[in-house]
């Protein structure tokens, strides 16, 4: 039960990774500077395979699993994860509006809404889906609401600033202009709880790409972590489709 439920929740939470141009910035960015810089990243979201290991640790769980997967666009992935041995225990297909997942461990095929799914998982539930999805792509989601406020340089070339949600929570992020990247985001509540979150370490290749190295997400009302370790990210041979095969007598349940 415990694979199963990591399972699902790998097939929920996915990543990625930006080309991002290396910067050459003589003086601090202002607010519209780095709003334009922020969706720049956004944009350069590119197609990419990678394999690493996905780690789940709440007060009844603490399980670790490998994984393959391809992502394509900007919420279409194909995620394999791996159990003991790698023995493949389940394959999952994955958007914002469907989600498809072939469990081989009691071959049964899951299909239906992705934030029904993720209602089923309580450690996660309170996550908001967009945050999910993103993360697993290798980079924040971002929706300029409301204007980036109290914007402040830090030490080393980082931003900090706050945007306000429409329901009175807000987020406080830091970009890293050297990865030019978003490096953590923490949303509170309108009273100031933190409500999830979310880290995330980068890496720039030779060719200046920049590539993920490890999220964290953590909701500390229900002391979970989630932490995805990428081993390596390839933009080579991410363009067959994406596509799930399972036996003919396998059980299809729908997630309504």
């Amino acid at each position: 039960m415990r694979i199963l439920k990591l399972f699902c929740f790998c097939s929920a939470f996915l990543l990625g990774c930006a080309t991002a141009p290396k910067p050459v910035v003589n003086e601090a960015m202002t607010t519209d500077e780095l709003q334009f810089r922020l969706m720049q990243t956004v944009r350069s979201l590119k197609d990419f395979s990678a394999e690493g290991s996905i780690t789940v640790n709440t007060p009844t769980m603490n399980q670790s699993a490998g994984f393959d997967l391809v992502t394509r666009g900007k919420d279409s992935v194909k995620l394999s994860v791996y159990g003991p041995f790698g023995i493949t225990v389940g394959t999952a297909l994955f958007n914002r509006h469907e989600f498809t997942a072939y469990n081989a461990l009691n071959n049964t095929v899951y299909r239906g809404s992705p934030e029904k799914q993720m209602r089923m998982l309580p450690f996660v539930k309170d996550v908001p889906f967009e945050l999910l999805i993103s993360s697993l792509q290798g980079i924040h989601p971002l929706r300029f609401t409301s204007p980036l406020d109290s914007l402040e340089v830090k030490a080393g070339r980082v931003y900090s600033f706050t945007i306000v949600n429409e329901d009175s929570s807000f987020d406080k992020f830091l970009f890293d202009e050297n990865v030019y990247h978003i490096t953590r985001c923490i949303r509170k509540d309108k009273n100031g709880i933190v409500l999830w979150s979310v880290k995330y370490w980068y890496k720039r290749n030779g060719d200046s790409s920049v590539v993920p190295e490890q999220v964290e997400v953590n909701i500390p009302s229900k002391e979970s972590t989630l932490v995805l370790e990428y081993g390596s990210v390839s933009y080579d041979s991410v363009q067959s489709p994406l596509t799930i095969s399972f036996p003919d007598d396998a059980e299809i349940i729908t997630i309504e």
